[in-house]
């Protein structure tokens, strides 16, 4: 074992992982990190046994163990789980600051952590966490949020994507960028699937609020019961009824918690829900914007007079390709006397030198610019 017992507000713990399942072709250099971060008394490496029965588990493997001491104690572990191959893509990890939305400062009995991920491509992702979704927050002086969990991306103060989970709002104030909606839908229990089946329903009495039946496939519901068990439950269809009252399709999961009596099953089951119980069902949505642009030229050393058509692209912060088809583009170069180019982006060459080219995108209320060098010979 090893043992820090003055560890850094801040710390990281590297695993270079070894392939023991044969699961990647190559010897690839595949890590997680894990960073925490906040207050901490002592933190200690130490071996774990893994089930040996599962081929393939390695011996041992290394835990990290976190803890503080003290009396009355009200503690908030915080972490950030990091996997990468070769090079980390990740330039730093810090916690964000968090106030009210009246601009007071909150505690660890709040219930609400931020963390500030700086990625290498100058992009910076800020991480909200609320134990209260009914909590209005601000995030770094600036960020907005009121939910259970949101991603909100940034690139040169310019959104890049946000996504919201159980949430009124995220974003910032003032801006068009701001992500706001439905957090849940909730409703109460009218009926239910009583019997040992594979098929099983639960009815339920329901305001969609304009959202569409067919978005909750995929979903939770949550049904506020009385404790013994938990009672969430994937929807995996959705059937109108009348009345404002829709039909949950469960599929396999039963809501019979056990038999009534251990030795007469004639008396029925119990129940992990009933009639008139609260649900929710908490929504999610996330928006991509434009996040970077790129200038593509077949030639960048052209001739006197050569004449070359250029063409802007564009990725989401997924990576996935924009459609940038009658999208507005302001062509611009710096030298016009050594090269110009039009308002459809065709390029023509006039003089020796070097100009620089740069393609100013505006998409979904984004604007990106990006340049390219272009030598004349």
């Amino acid at each position: 074992m090893q043992r820090d017992d003055q560890p850094d507000g801040a710390f990281s713990v590297d695993y270079d992982i070894v392939d023991t399942w044969n699961a990647t072709p190559g010897d690839d250099d595949v890590h997680v990190r894990l960073t925490m971060l906040g207050d901490a008394d002592e933190v200690a490496l130490a071996d774990g046994v893994p089930p040996q029965n599962k081929p393939g588990n390695p011996e041992s493997v290394k835990y990290v163990i976190v803890r503080r001491s003290g009396d009355q104690l009200d503690s908030t572990f915080t972490s950030v789980i990091e996997p990468y191959k070769d090079a980390r893509f990740v330039s730093g990890i810090e916690e964000a600051a968090v106030t009210t939305a009246e601009g007071a400062p909150v505690s660890d009995e709040d219930g609400v952590r931020a963390v500030k991920v700086r990625l290498a491509n100058g992009r910076a992702d800020y991480i909200v966490s609320s134990l209260n979704p009914e909590a209005a927050y601000v995030i770094d002086g600036k960020i907005r949020f009121q939910g259970s969990f949101g991603v909100y991306a940034e690139k040169d103060e310019i959104p890049a994507f946000t996504y919201i989970h159980d949430g009124a709002f995220i974003g910032k104030e003032g801006t068009p960028y701001a992500s706001a909606g439905t957090a849940r839908l909730q409703g109460t229990v009218a009926d239910f699937t009583r019997e040992l089946s594979v098929d099983n329903k639960l009815q339920v009495q329901l305001d969609l609020q304009g959202t569409d039946p067919n978005e909750l496939v995929g979903r939770f519901v949550y049904v506020q019961n009385d404790g013994v068990r938990n009672a969430a439950y994937e929807i995996r269809g959705v059937a109108p009824l009348d009345g404002g009252r829709y039909e949950l399709d469960l599929g396999d999961l039963t809501l019979i918690r056990s038999y009534a009596s251990a030795t007469d099953l004639n008396e029925g089951f119990v129940y992990d829900v009933a009639a008139g119980q609260p649900i929710v069902i908490p929504l999610s949505r996330e928006q991509l914007y434009l996040a970077d642009t790129a200038i593509v030229s077949s030639k960048t050393v052209l001739r006197k007079n050569e004449t070359v058509q250029l063409q802007a692209t564009g990725t989401y912060a997924d990576g996935s390709d924009a459609d940038l088809t009658g999208v507005k583009i302001k062509w611009k170069s710096d030298r016009p006397n050594v090269a110009n180019v039009d308002g459809k982006g065709r390029l023509k060459a006039h003089n020796i030198g070097t100009a620089v080219i740069s393609a100013t995108v505006e998409a979904g209320g984004v604007s990106r610019t990006s340049s390219l060098s272009i030598a004349v010979e």
